[in-house]
């Protein structure tokens, strides 16, 4: 059955496309000026295909687990497709990592001194046109006791990232046509936020006590602030206490298609 946030966005996709080929088809029109309206009709017709005729194969689940081991840092890098993405808290301060993994993804750890650095990436075959989405959901904690370093990168992707008990101190997000929730760190000290979406719906919950500094680049695409909290100043949105502020957070946004809410 097709997921409703994937038939949403591949809705809109092909209604901005069809209204930007539709408004090039005037006389003297140049044949380049096709590629975007193009480009966003073909995006959207994949994701009807992907998302209502995929489910011929469901992928193994595996279980992956990686020990601290002594480690005061991390770097970790999600490399994920389609599918659902859910990333949150362990319990336990003896593993860095532990979670169930929809496929065999491609892992690779360094570990050098006191910083341990790991990469799980979805293999190739993995994200085919054709294969089940459920397939390739994961669903993983991280150690909450070291400062982490967390990097996703996501393709039609539903994206929740619970990180309001992790110090993570770095988040980068890449995504393409997805739906994502950003639970940022209460107690991180400070934390750099680069999201980075195409067609997307992006959701970022600031805890309260934690300051924020926000600039916002959007292309087609609605923003919604919360100017109570952070108000307009400049370029930004800031914290008035953002200067002095014990836990804070600096996010950059460049969103292309779809909606931006931070709260």
């Amino acid at each position: 059955m097709m997921r409703r946030g994937n038939l949403f966005w591949a809705l809109v996709l092909i209604l901005i496309g069809a209204m930007l080929l539709a408004d090039q088809l005037l006389p003297g029109v140049q044949l380049g000026k096709f590629i975007p309206a193009a480009l966003l009709i073909f995006v959207g017709g994949w994701l009807l295909l992907v998302s209502g005729f995929s489910g011929r194969r469901n992928l193994e689940e595996k279980h992956i687990s990686i020990p601290l081991e002594g480690a005061q840092e991390a770097e970790v890098n999600l490399g994920h497709g389609a599918g659902s993405l859910v990333v949150s808290a362990l319990e336990s301060q003896d593993e860095l990592l532990s979670g169930t993994f929809g496929g065999s993804p491609i892992q690779k750890l360094t570990r050098q001194g006191e910083v341990v650095r790991v990469r799980l990436k979805v293999q190739t075959e993995d994200i085919l046109p054709g294969i089940n989405q459920v397939g390739l959901d994961w669903d993983l904690g991280l150690n909450c006791e070291i400062p982490l370093k967390l990097k996703v990168n996501g393709g039609a992707s539903e994206i929740n990232l619970d990180l309001a008990d992790l110090k993570v101190t770095d988040l980068e997000l890449n995504t393409g046509a997805s739906s994502t929730r950003i639970d940022l760190p209460a107690e991180a000290g400070f934390t750099r936020v680069e999201i980075n979406a195409g067609a997307a719906s992006v959701e970022v919950i600031v805890p309260e006590g934690v300051a924020a500094r926000i600039r916002t680049s959007t292309g087609l695409s609605s923003v919604s602030i919360d100017a109570e909290r952070f108000p307009r100043s400049g370029k930004f949105h800031e914290s008035p206490d953002y200067s002095n502020a014990e836990n804070k957070v600096e996010i950059t946004v460049e969103i292309g298609v779809g909606s931006f809410e931070i709260r």
